[in-house]
């Protein structure tokens, strides 16, 4: 699910490459002899992540040259953890609220029960008409209904709630995040 690729920095500043490419999670003799291969030691001590792949953009886009590779590797085992429903919920939330890197993606993801997401809702007319026909939110007389505007109730409602349109759908924060200890 996460592989990052782990390069010597004063041989890269030299001219030279070395680089292995980690899977994660792994153990911490993993990594180290990740290290002693690409010839880290007392001489060569600095090294930074040079690539990475995940399925998740939201993985993805926290990851960068000098991410704690113990916090990337508690968020690979979470997400292992994880169901495909999860995951996507994951997905919905980082994105709805620009996460910015690794510890809070992983405080989100032990989260996920404070959102709700509604997965065909992507403009304020389909907000209002979710919640209109599917919540059963408000009632109209049947007479005025033609007459209703969907649309303006979905503005509202997106001013009044707490919550963001994604790309997944609409994401909607119904309760406080908990502090989580790992």
């Amino acid at each position: 699910m996460v592989s990052i690729c782990i390069c010597n920095l004063s041989l890269y500043n030299s001219g030279q490459l070395m680089c292995e490419w980690l899977v994660l999670p792994a153990t911490k003799d993993k990594l180290q002899r990740l290290l002693h291969r690409i010839g880290i030691n007392e001489t060569y001590e600095e090294w930074f992540i040079a690539d990475h792949s995940s399925d998740f953009e939201c993985v993805n886009e926290v990851i960068g040259e000098y991410t704690s590779v113990s916090s990337l590797n508690r968020l690979a085992e979470r997400l292992g953890e994880m169901t495909r429903n999860e995951l996507e919920m994951l997905e919905a939330v980082a994105e709805g609220w620009g996460v910015k890197n690794v510890d809070e993606l992983l405080k989100l993801s032990y989260n996920l029960d404070c959102f709700t997401l509604y997965e065909d809702v992507h403009d304020e007319k389909e907000l209002g008409e979710c919640f209109f026909y599917e919540l059963g939110a408000i009632e109209v007389p049947k007479n005025l209904l033609p007459y209703f505007d969907f649309e303006a109730y979905g503005l509202d409602l997106r001013l009044s709630l707490d919550g963001m349109f994604t790309s997944h759908g609409y994401v909607e924060q119904i309760e406080e995040l908990k502090e989580i200890e790992y």
